[in-house]
């Protein structure tokens, strides 16, 4: 950063889990003086990973009563090897010049204020602050997701079953949403990996979602948001053969299924993060645990 004293520190954050798809923003205004904490967070339920992070920068210049030296923290346009500060004018206006052309870049470029001296540092860098606003912005995107939702078809997706790729009894146990209603259904199996659990559990609520239905699905399955939002469409072009060493991908046959699925319907996926649900979210997905414990007791006496 500059060696002269900033007025202000502000640390922004913003992503989409997938990028593009349902994202977060958020900030953290520090004033200097005082040591008072502002901090808000949003979401748009169809974005990419760099207008979340112009968003979170922009409102947090927006938020300011004035022009003022500030230091802010952002990944935004930042080289990775370390800070780079800004000596000349340099504001909003100039940040969502340079990130954001068209409509939406002249009304921010309009809205934003230009503060006397800005400082860019890089993000993610261990901080404290950097934590915290990650966190703010990640539990935006299923806020996101949920808002734009409401009217829509969701499912939620919860297992109990063996841990890492271990093998055991597991159950699982999905909310599907429509309306105000909620139909819950669950299942087991004796001996199953947690990967392999969850994707039964997607194939099996998926397939209660009628084709052509836009549907919202929240899991907490890194393995299965990932797999789904990433690596299928390359895994279907390779004839599911994995190009890192040339064998099939595991699970295929759900796997080809669960792609015909998703396919055939208007699918949202979104990493729900257990500790970070909120609302209605929270609601159905801890309703979902004891299901999904039961089911896995219930296969664990069949053994």
């Amino acid at each position: 950063m500059s060696d002269r004293r900033a007025q202000v520190r502000i640390y922004t954050d913003g992503g989409c889990d997938p990028n593009p798809g349902p994202g977060g923003w958020a900030y953290i205004l520090i004033d200097a003086a005082s040591g008072k904490e502002r901090q808000a967070c949003g979401g748009n339920p169809d974005t990419t990973n760099n207008r979340m992070e112009l968003t979170a920068a922009i409102e947090a210049l927006k938020a300011l009563e004035g022009a003022r030296a500030i230091d802010l923290y952002t990944d935004l346009g930042v080289p990775p090897q370390g800070h780079h500060a800004v000596d000349r004018r340099l504001g909003g206006a100039e940040l969502a010049r340079r990130q954001e052309p068209g409509p939406v870049g002249n009304a921010r470029r309009a809205a934003a204020p230009a503060p006397d001296q800005l400082a860019l540092g890089q993000g993610h860098a261990g901080d404290e602050y950097n934590e915290r606003v990650d966190r703010l912005a990640r539990k935006a995107i299923p806020r996101a997701a949920h808002a734009a939702g409401a009217e829509a078809t969701r499912v939620y997706l919860r297992i109990a079953g063996p841990s890492g790729s271990r093998r055991g009894a597991g159950g699982w146990a999905a909310g599907i949403v429509r309306s105000g209603d909620v139909d819950y259904l669950r299942g087991g199996f004796t001996s199953i990996t947690a990967n392999h659990l969850a994707l039964k559990a997607a194939c099996a609520a998926l397939a209660h979602v009628a084709p052509g239905e836009r549907a919202y699905v929240f899991s907490n399955n890194s393995y299965l948001h990932d797999s789904i939002t990433k690596w299928v469409e390359g895994w279907r072009k390779t004839g599911w053969i994995r190009k890192t060493d040339g064998k099939p991908v595991r699970f295929r046959e759900e796997w080809q299924a669960l792609d015909r699925l998703n396919q055939e319907r208007d699918i949202v996926w979104v990493r729900l993060r257990v500790g970070e649900a909120g609302g209605e979210d929270r609601e159905v997905f801890d309703l979902l645990k004891p299901l999904a414990d039961a089911a896995r007791a219930s296969a664990a006496g069949r053994q």
